[in-house]
């Protein structure tokens, strides 16, 4: 056993420490109780490649309070730059009755897993961090990532903010602490999920993940960003790529067909069908989708509903909308058809 006996203060932690070292985690204790401090988490500075709402980043403060790094280890993944990643196991010097485990020491607080204080609950937290078998079953999803022209990102070298170009978007995701570089094809360090995205016309990004279902204690630090931010991420999404996404839009086509049906605004309800048409420009359904909007008394609203059909060649129903359309430039654009070129501006789908 490992002489940090610093430890043993806590309740249950020589228990532990003992059952840990026994089932060969390779895990290793941290030997003081002035190193623990001073590997505490940093919250000076946003960590790079990640973005943050208000509330996240509150929360996140909130849970590196009081925190000790007390072990280090349990696996080494290579982060696709020759270099390790290896987990941190804290805890909360005011209230020891569980651990933390870090998919890394750059992850922050607000992506932790609280564990049990349990040797076989420490090896299961570890497993869900590991890279899923190449069979297991995956989950695709679309979602509204946000306009070009409204999302920002911090620029990697003078760290001011600047518009979120796919450029901008290359440059700060090499660092972050839970993607693979471009190069890498864009898939998370743990759990193997892909990020990638579309570009549709009015330079709106549509999110493409893909991911094999989390277990239940990713579950949980999902809920818990999702209520401090004060909106819902699929409870199933593993943390490192709620990590990617976070400070993003993420609204998925299930979402936007409730607000569809529910909206008594016409100019969201416009944005709405933009969007709506955007996730589902591939679904030989979407024809279906649009036709009730094509002939609504709000000139907003069916505005809305040409610009899917021009984007994604709905010929027909603009054809249709003729017969009734009264506004001179909608008639104009009614007329011209739908456009000849692709409706991706900019395509990287899957990763």
């Amino acid at each position: 056993m490992s002489d940090s006996h610093w430890l043993d203060r806590f309740d249950g932690f020589a228990e532990l420490r003992e059952a840990v070292d026994g089932a060969s985690l390779d895990i290793a204790w941290v030997d003081s109780e002035d190193e623990a401090r001073d590997q505490a988490p940093d919250t000076e500075h946003m960590p790079m490649g990640t973005l943050w709402t208000q509330g996240v980043w509150e929360l996140n403060l909130e849970m590196a309070r009081h925190k000790l790094l007390v072990a280090t280890g349990g696996y080494a993944l290579l982060n696709g730059m020759g270099l390790d990643i290896e987990p941190a196991w804290y805890i909360d010097e005011q209230d020891p009755s569980k651990i933390w485990l870090a998919a890394s020491s750059s992850v922050p607080p607000v992506y932790w897993i609280d564990v049990e204080l349990d040797a076989d609950a420490m090896r299961d937290a570890l497993q869900s961090l590991m890279p899923p078998p190449e069979e297991a079953p995956r989950k695709q999803l679309r979602a509204i990532m946000g306009y070009e022209q409204g999302l920002v990102v911090p620029n990697v070298y003078s760290g001011q903010l600047e518009e979120a170009s796919p450029e901008a978007l290359t440059n700060f995701w090499i660092f972050s602490p839970f993607r693979f570089a471009v190069m890498h094809g864009w898939m998370t360090y743990f759990s193997r999920s892909w990020a990638g995205y579309d570009m549709h016309s009015g330079r709106l990004y549509i999110w493409n993940v893909d991911y094999v279902p989390a277990p239940p204690s990713h579950q949980r630090v999902v809920r818990r960003v999702s209520d401090a931010n004060g909106f819902a991420y699929p409870e199933d999404m593993p943390i490192d790529l709620l990590g990617v996404v976070v400070g993003f839009d993420f609204a998925t086509a299930e979402l936007l067909q409730n607000q569809l049906e529910d909206t008594p605004d016409d100019d969201f309800l416009a944005s709405v069908i933009v969007g709506l048409g955007a996730l589902r420009y591939d679904d030989p359904d979407l024809d279906e989708l649009i036709r009730p909007y094509m002939t609504h008394e709000s000139e907003s609203v069916r505005r809305a509903a040409f610009h899917v059909c021009y984007s994604y060649g709905l010929g027909d129903l603009m054809q249709e909308a003729l017969a009734s359309e009264t506004v001179e430039d909608l008639r104009e654009w009614l007329e011209e058809g739908p456009a000849e070129d692709t409706p991706l501006i900019w395509e990287l789908p899957w990763g």
